[in-house]
């Protein structure tokens, strides 16, 4: 190995652990999500600097919360097996670095969000990034209020790229933010259910009803889950989509709903991955459905 290749090899060893930190496939979901949502606003005059902006701005927002959030529970995550490997767990980074990484990029995303898109889009953001790193955090341990705490920042992308091309709050935008809300909590809690044997040795209690894999928690996750087939009627009841794809909508909330009603029925963990691997697959589809309809029913 020459000297210019060990160097590209030394300057990607150190760089990628400040890579992982930033958690990248999360990151991307909330730009996919964000994406959407302006998408679903502009539908036409959308310009590729504002989008470009929300993305990137976005991206680093989510960025600096997960890594926050890593620097809190750095000593937690070092005793679970799903996160032992995490950078900071690891001590591959520094507490200190972390957290300069998390101020950089942060600010990066609120300056980028503030500049190119509009200040209500900026602040909505940084309250955003706020409540995951220092509400839901730290509410882990607290019981369930942590999943419906942490649930409001985690679907704030769709509602902020409404903003970022309307400047205000819509309707649309508060749709799309309580379909995204709702979503998640089946979606928390699968992997809270899957992941119970870890979240019990550090104390962590994001399970309904008591924090336990009973029959009485399957059954309240699958009647929460059962509002992700009703919900899309209330984009068409504001004529935000047309029947027909409501209809599909709610076809495919009832395929993710059967993944609940066989968690309730089984209880076993299989099942709950079963339900944690539909929430993946919900998600997109359905966001990619809602843009077919406003771009290629609607004209």
């Amino acid at each position: 190995m020459n000297a210019a290749t060990e160097s590209k090899v030394n300057w990607r060893a150190r760089l990628s652990p400040y890579w992982r930190l930033l958690k990248p496939r999360l990151s991307f979901l909330v730009i996919f999500s964000s994406a959407f949502g302006y998408f679903f606003a502009a539908r036409e005059g959308w310009q590729w600097h504002t989008l470009f902006a929300l993305c990137i701005g976005g991206f680093f927002i989510t960025g600096a919360s997960v890594i926050i959030n890593q620097v809190i529970e750095q000593d937690i995550d070092a005793r679970m097996k799903r996160t032992q490997n995490r950078p900071l767990a690891a001590r591959e980074v520094s507490t200190d670095a972390a957290l300069s990484f998390a101020l950089i990029v942060g600010a990066l995303g609120y300056l980028l969000l503030l500049s190119f898109t509009n200040p209500l889009t900026a602040y909505v953001a940084l309250l955003s990034l706020l409540a995951y790193a220092i509400l839901y955090t730290p509410l882990k341990r607290a019981g369930e209020i942590a999943v419906w705490i942490g649930a409001i920042p985690g679907a704030l992308p769709p509602l902020l790229g409404v903003l970022a091309y309307e400047g205000r709050f819509t309707m649309a935008a508060m749709l799309l933010f309580i379909l995204q809300f709702v979503w998640q909590m089946p979606h928390f809690w699968a992997i809270a259910w899957v992941a119970d044997e870890d979240y019990k040795r550090v104390g962590y209690r994001l399970l309904p009803r008591g924090g336990q894999c009973t029959r009485d928690t399957a059954r309240y996750i699958m009647w929460v889950t059962a509002l992700i087939v009703f919900l899309p009627w209330a984009l068409w009841y504001y004529g935000l989509l047309h029947v027909a794809t409501t209809c599909m909508l709610g076809l495919l909330g009832l395929w993710f709903w059967s993944k609940a009603l066989r968690l309730w029925r089984r209880t076993d963990r299989k099942s709950a991955l079963q339900l944690m691997f539909a929430s993946f697959g919900y998600l997109p589809l359905a966001q990619l459905m809602i843009l077919t309809d406003r771009f290629l029913l609607s004209n």
